[in-house]
């Protein structure tokens, strides 16, 4: 078995309907592309994180080429605190 965890993302929130779902769509894209089960974790919370930034959140989230380069540039973890 393995674990894998991944802190959320830093997000200024706008709204929180659709976020538990946001966050299993980036997962199963993820899945769908290829990616690691690491790699689409850190995309699936990033996806999450990205559509509460937003009141509508299919709105809030860009593109997944873009999304993807937020967290490349160093998108920060969410801090607990």
């Amino acid at each position: 078995d393995v674990r894998q965890e991944q802190p959320a993302f830093e997000a200024s929130v706008q709204g929180l309907t659709g976020a538990g779902d946001a966050t299993v769509g980036g997962f199963l894209v993820g899945m769908s592309k290829g990616l690691s089960a690491a790699e689409c974790a850190v995309m699936a919370c990033a996806t999450g994180a990205a559509s509460v930034e937003g009141k509508g959140s299919a709105d809030a989230i860009p593109g997944w080429e873009a999304l993807r380069g937020r967290v490349a540039a160093g998108w920060a973890p969410l801090v607990p605190g």
